[in-house]
């Protein structure tokens, strides 16, 4: 049942990508066609990303050892089928991190000690010893960077110049990070003119960790550090790359702090990781991936990362860093199958709804976890675009504070956006994204223009300020799903929003 429910949404997704399809629905046709009226989110142009691991080959799960040499230290970087699938993307963003991302000495300047292999060790982090990553490697990753048109996010070493808390069973590290490993990888990358366009600050070390973890305020603290050593070495290269943090798993007071902190402008993007299905090894593995309703829980997750990101760091944007769909290598004949797209795609029109700009997806069982057809795969990721559009039809709009509500883009006036009423101000509009509680002032609106009003600007202007009510009430704005009784939105409602069929 939940395998036809997706195969419903995979049909619609196809549609979208030309023109109304007739199916046949129980021996009768049935014409399904989407109708685009306006954007409900905006992504970035390199939202799809995939993570290359640190994972040594011998690194195994649930007795099965699934990395072989698709990790960073050993992949085939000159392998045509590998060079075509990236290439195809035209700007895939690559993230180079991973839980043993911790543990990297930089062979490079004079900041470091010993540049050792990983090596099995049950008393380290994560089973291994540290690792090392040599310049000869940095270099021919770059000339692979250079070659695919590849946008580069790399994850720095966050436990460097830490100590472990002596408090006997935690997993706390005390003290300031020691960057200075990382700045002298940083001005070896400019040297050579490697394009770095972000660096990311430590894995999964937020909240509780996974099997380390730091304070959010030292956090904070760490997270200025990185911005400032950024803008130092990058000075005057006409470059300056984005600070990402923190790289882990979504926890609202420790994000919130983390932000605050390290203040206005530091964090160009806060990142966080998703591993909704759970274990690799559940057996129900293959079950939850087709079930909408399932993967309808993770919701909240996206939902109250957008807050705290508007809330506590509005400068900043929502990245999913991280998202592998089953932990500890993902599950066994399940994984690197076709199901296993089904939970990403329902991942990435989520994350896209909420406003976030970026999702990673890892790399998992030797191959890339997103299997897609590269002859139509511009066209494919234009169709994602095309669903957010139809969802924002069902979504109402009541405007409280206007805090949380776009004003050209929300259809918060007569369930109409006013940018399709006043085509003429929004195409002079100096910023389309602008909240309602921005513009409204007690005297009016307050907007800027990119030019002065013409005779038809002048006319529209004073038509919306007479239609278009200030907000009066300073409750918080909100948002229901028209075509769900609860007013929440879920994946089964979009469903039948989207493909006008019900939904098994």
């Amino acid at each position: 049942m939940a395998a036809q429910a997706a195969g419903t949404l995979f049909l619609c997704i196809l549609v979208l990508s030309g023109a109304p399809y007739a199916i046949a629905a129980g021996g009768e046709k049935a014409t399904v066609s989407v109708r685009a009226v306006t954007a409900i989110s905006h992504t970035d142009d390199d939202f799809i990303c995939a993570t290359l691991d640190w994972w040594p080959r011998d690194k195994c799960n649930y007795g099965m050892c699934p990395w072989h040499n698709s990790s960073i230290i050993n992949l085939d970087l000159y392998s045509p089928i590998l060079y075509n699938a990236v290439k195809a993307f035209n700007s895939l963003r690559i993230r180079l991190g991973g839980s043993l991302q911790d543990q990297i000495t930089y062979k490079v300047g004079k900041h470091y000690a010993d540049c050792p292999s990983f090596r099995r060790n049950d008393d380290r982090l994560f089973g291994f010893t540290d690792g090392c990553l040599a310049m000869n490697r940095w270099d021919e990753l770059n000339i692979f960077f250079r070659r695919t048109n590849t946008t580069v996010t790399f994850g720095l070493n966050a436990l460097r110049g830490r100590r472990k808390s002596a408090e006997n069973g935690s997993t706390l590290h005390v003290g300031g990070w020691d960057g200075r490993n990382a700045r002298d990888l940083m001005r070896y990358t400019v040297s050579k003119g490697y394009r770095v366009e972000s660096w990311e600050l430590g894995n999964e070390l937020c909240a509780g960790g996974v099997e380390a973890k730091v304070m959010a305020a030292q956090y904070g603290k760490d997270v200025l550090r990185l911005r400032k050593m950024v803008e130092k070495v990058y000075n005057g290269t006409g470059h300056l790359p984005k600070v990402l943090a923190p790289g882990g798993f979504y926890d609202g007071p420790w994000f919130s702090e983390m932000l605050r902190v390290s203040g206005p402008g530091v964090v160009d993007a806060v990142t966080h990781h998703i591993y909704n299905l759970g274990s690799g090894k559940d057996k129900e593995l293959i079950n939850k991936m087709q079930d909408p309703y399932y993967l309808d829980k993770v919701a909240q997750t996206f939902s109250d990362m957008e807050a705290t990101v508007r809330e506590s760091g509005p400068w900043s944007a929502a990245w999913v860093g991280e998202s592998g769909g089953a932990y500890n290598s993902g599950g066994k004949d399940v994984s690197d199958r076709f199901a296993n797209s089904f939970w990403y795609l329902d991942q990435l029109g989520m994350s896209a709804v909420f406003g976030t700009k970026l999702i990673e997806a890892k790399y998992l069982q030797g191959r890339p976890l997103l299997a897609c057809s590269l002859s139509v795969g511009s066209q494919f990721w234009k169709s994602i675009q095309t669903i957010k559009e139809e969802i924002r039809l069902g979504l109402r709009f009541s405007v409280g504070n206007g805090s949380a509500t776009q004003f050209w883009l929300d259809p918060s006036f007569e369930d109409e956006p006013p940018h399709l009423r006043f085509l003429r101000l929004f195409a002079i509009c100096d910023d389309p994204t602008i909240l309602v509680s921005t513009t409204a002032l007690d005297e009016g609106w307050n907007i800027a223009f990119r030019r002065s009003f013409g005779p038809d600007e002048v006319r529209e202007w004073t038509e919306m300020r007479k239609v278009v009510p200030l907000p009066l009430s300073q409750v918080p704005d909100s948002v229901s799903w028209s075509l769900s009784p609860s007013g929440a939105f879920s994946v089964s409602s979009a469903y039948q929003a989207l493909c006008r069929l019900p939904v098994p």
